[in-house]
């Protein structure tokens, strides 16, 4: 059983990228061991900002011998009649370099057993690995020198490969692998050697190196308070090799500036850590993962912190005091002057599309909230996006605008939809909860979703640069949270509507939006599939069986709310009523087949010939629950073993096709395409 390490040392990866990266390397190394036979005892990637490293331990010597049978072409066209082979199997035994006495005849298949297997794998890997490393998605893919070859995200500068204690030949980026690695770039002396892979992670610390991620991330938490910020932590441990948590001052004067703020501030430009008492205000302090302290210039390191982050601070209030020499509302005419996309108007426009739809949903969701809130929040929404604090920290775009607004004296109510028109944020954020957020947020997303398809800035994949799946993603929680009623595709085209009065474009592009627009049926098609897929996957992220969003969805309706408790109560009923899911499954499917056929849903029972006939169309229509509905199974059995159908008396039929068409709806109501529901 041997160790195998590899190490990729390259010039400063960003911290964002390298979660991806390693958990990519680790998943693709598993699966490429897996295909080509290879056992192993454990897969881990380790990294820092300087270097990717990959450790397979318990790796066996060499693949195990196995016999493999190998299908070639059917019989029907590899053999004739007197058993002599033809073309085809002539062609596929070259192909396997095997003679065709080697070829057998299995289960309609000419086929060939091979033996396979045996290999070194110390023979295999450097192959292995090259195409692992060259597999690997890259968020940046960068090329440097006259290179060719494959790029990396970042240019590599050394190459560590060794089984146990021999280097493994690998050639990668115009560089030879061998066993010397880099210390830390100030804590050390440089260059280092591995001599055995088993010793790389006890090597590389007395280069002042933590290579596991893990260790690093344990090493910043247990000196930074409880109330740290989780995301900026994973972030940290990215950005050091050996880090030390130190602890600065902060001058108590920058505190008169708002809190959210200097978080920011200290967040985004410098990554430190703010500290906070137990009730979440803001001491006059921070905390900074340094890597490259030692005891004789940790106070230099902490001064040195202390003076950037107040030069950063000082230009902050800079900003701030200018923002307050003008009411925010004197942002508005700037707007005008700020592109929102192209040919879809400016901020200004977009603002104005927000007034109309906000107050388009307002009448079928809050009819009695204030308009006067609405309008005024709507104005003011988008102001801050022009303000000196928000060009330096965009994070805080809706909250300067909200203490902005209070500073110059609005409402509570129209400070708070300023900042809630933004919410949610991310997946498990916390959602508007004023009438007037609601309707701006909404509105607001559905303006940004709809002008992109437009533009044909649709997400495809992994690419969505516009956050678009994530607008609508925010959408469908706020609807589904607030249990609001309305049609999503009707407000859908609302905000299609109102976006074609706002292009403002060149000719040509104006051409070209113009034809998108007349193709409206094609567009809108899109729009809804993306939406349909969005909503399926809320409701799978609820807890939701797949098949049971599958069911409920298969219908034109689109009030979320109203499928999202359909498919709610579904799924309960089905985990609590299993015995009785089956045939009530049954039944309905039967139902909803029959009544395809069916030309209308009017019934007039005076047609009908058998009580049962009279019997389930009463039950039909008197059920509304799905109790009610499997309590009426027994019915349904009873009807179709002594109903037909489809009687020859076409108005038999047609009075019979038409009872099922309404048994069919009472069992969409509740059930939806029940053909979709797995039994």
């Amino acid at each position: 059983m041997s160790t195998y390490l590899l190490e990729i040392g390259c010039e400063e990866i960003p911290a964002r990228f390298m979660p991806t990266l390693l958990s990519e390397l680790k998943s693709r190394t598993e699966t490429t061991l897996t295909e080509e036979h290879l056992t192993y005892l454990s897969v881990d990637t380790l990294g820092t900002y300087r270097r990717l490293s990959l450790i397979i331990k318990g790796l066996a010597e060499e693949q195990p011998k196995r016999t493999e049978t190998i299908t070639g072409p059917p019989t029907k066209i590899g053999v004739d009649a007197n058993q002599n082979y033809l073309p085809p199997a002539i062609g596929f035994a070259k192909k396997m370099g095997v003679e065709l006495t080697d070829l057998t005849c299995i289960d309609g298949y000419v086929t060939v057993t091979k033996n396979a297997g045996g290999q070194k794998t110390k023979t295999l890997l450097p192959d292995l690995i090259t195409s692992i490393i060259k597999s690997i998605p890259l968020p940046i893919a960068m090329q440097w020198g006259r290179r060719q070859e494959t790029p990396f995200v970042r240019p590599v500068h050394w190459i560590v490969s060794l089984l146990d204690q021999e280097i493994l030949p690998i050639a990668l980026y115009d560089i030879d692998a061998g066993r010397d690695s880099q210390g830390h770039r100030f804590l050390s002396e440089g260059k280092i050697s591995i001599k055995n892979a088993d010793h790389y992670e006890q090597v590389l610390e007395t280069a002042s190196v933590i290579v596991e991620p893990l260790d690093r991330y344990d090493r910043i938490k247990q000196n930074l308070p409880e109330n740290h910020d989780a995301d900026l932590l994973v972030e940290v441990t990215f950005l050091t090799e050996y880090p030390v948590v130190l602890k600065g001052n902060i001058d108590p004067i920058y505190l008169q500036l708002p809190q959210d703020v200097l978080i920011q501030c200290m967040k985004k430009h410098q990554k430190y850590f703010p500290l906070m008492d137990d009730k979440g205000a803001l001491q006059p302090a921070f905390f900074v993962a340094a890597e490259n302290v030692t005891e004789s210039n940790k106070h230099i390191i902490i001064q040195g912190n202390e003076r950037v982050l107040t030069a950063r601070l000082e230009d902050t209030r800079f900003f701030w005091e200018e923002d307050l020499k003008h009411p925010l509302e004197t942002n508005l005419p700037k707007l005008e002057k700020v592109v929102f996309q192209r040919g879809l108007g400016t901020l200004k426009d977009k603002v104005n599309r927000i007034i109309t739809l906000s107050t388009y949903l307002k009448t079928i969701l809050f009819p009695n909230s204030n308009i006067e809130v609405l309008n005024r929040a709507v104005e003011l929404c988008k102001a801050d996006l022009v303000s000196h604090m928000v060009y330096e920290l965009p994070e805080l775009q809706g909250v300067m605008g909200s203490i902005y607004a209070s500073k110059q004296g609005e409402s509570q109510e129209v400070c708070t939809a300023i900042i809630e028109h933004y919410l949610p944020k991310f997946s498990g954020d916390i959602l508007p909860q004023t009438p007037a957020g609601i309707l701006i947020s909404i509105a607001d997303k559905l303006d940004t979703i709809v002008a992109c398809f437009c533009n044909g800035v649709i997400p495809t994949g992994s690419q969505d640069p516009l956050g678009i799946r994530r607008a609508l993603y925010g959408v469908l929680q706020i609807i589904v949270y607030h249990k609001l009623d309305f049609d999503l595709e009707l407000v859908i085209d609302k905000a299609y509507t109102d976006i074609a009065h706002f292009f403002r474009m060149d000719e040509p592009a104006q051409n070209a939006l113009v034809k998108i627009l007349k193709d409206q049926t094609m567009l809108k098609s899109r729009l809804n599939d993306f939406c349909l897929q969005r909503i399926r996957s809320l409701f799978i992220e609820k807890e939701i069986s797949y098949d049971t969003a599958d069911a409920i969805l298969d219908t034109p309706n689109r009030n979320v709310s109203e499928l999202f408790q359909k498919a709610t109560r579904l799924e309960a009923y089905r985990k609590a009523n299993g015995d009785t899911m089956k045939p009530l499954i049954e039944t309905a499917v039967r139902i909803q087949r029959l009544a395809q056929k069916a030309t209308t849903h009017t019934v007039n029972p005076t047609h009908f010939v058998l009580p049962i006939e009279h019997t389930v169309y009463e039950a039909t229509q008197t059920s509304n629950s799905l109790d009610s509905l499997a309590k009426a199974n027994t019915l349904w059995t009873q009807y179709f073993d002594e109903v037909l159908v489809m009687d020859k008396d076409p108005i038999l039929q047609q009075t019979r096709l038409a009872s099922l068409a309404v048994a069919s709806t009472t069992y969409s109501t509740y059930l939806g395409n029940a053909e979709k529901i797995s039994l």
